[in-house]
């Protein structure tokens, strides 16, 4: 089942962040930082422009998301940004979870008028996202570059 998250998923998030984090790019330039991680989701958790869900199997927390809304420059109009989706790789079995946690977010966003969703992914897989969100009626746009200094 997939809930918004509370403090007693914080720790969980963080320990799962791990994985996401030593399967993404990241993890070739820096080591993990749990106590980073720990402050970031707890904000998140607080914070009313964000939007953080878990997904709980036989009371384990198997996966996460958190999403933020954020001012765009060119308009009074919020965006809706998804930061982070990810789950365990036990748990991808039942593919759908991915497309829940996604509809939850949307249905935030307007809810609370957003005027667009931004989903990307420049550490894991991107094309399997990209896979999944044209399924879901997304439009691809744009590129991302990355350059370390």
């Amino acid at each position: 089942m997939i809930k918004p998250a509370t403090a007693d998923h914080i720790q969980s998030i963080v320990d799962l962040g791990a994985e996401y984090y030593a399967g993404s790019r990241f993890s070739k330039y820096n080591t993990y930082n749990s106590a980073s991680a720990y402050d970031y989701i707890k904000s998140a958790i607080i914070n009313p422009l964000c939007w953080v869900d878990v997904l709980v199997i036989d009371d384990t927390v198997c996966g996460f998301s958190i999403a933020y809304a954020g001012p765009q420059a060119w308009s009074s109009s919020l965006a809706c940004n998804i930061a982070f989706l990810y789950i365990d790789p036990a748990s991808r079995t039942d593919s759908h979870w991915e497309r829940v946690f996604v509809e939850r977010i949307e249905d935030w966003a307007s809810e609370n008028k957003m005027e667009e969703i931004i989903i990307g992914d420049y550490a894991m897989s991107p094309q399997r996202t990209q896979i999944l969100t044209e399924r879901m009626g997304y439009d691809t746009v744009g590129y991302v570059g990355v350059k370390r200094v």
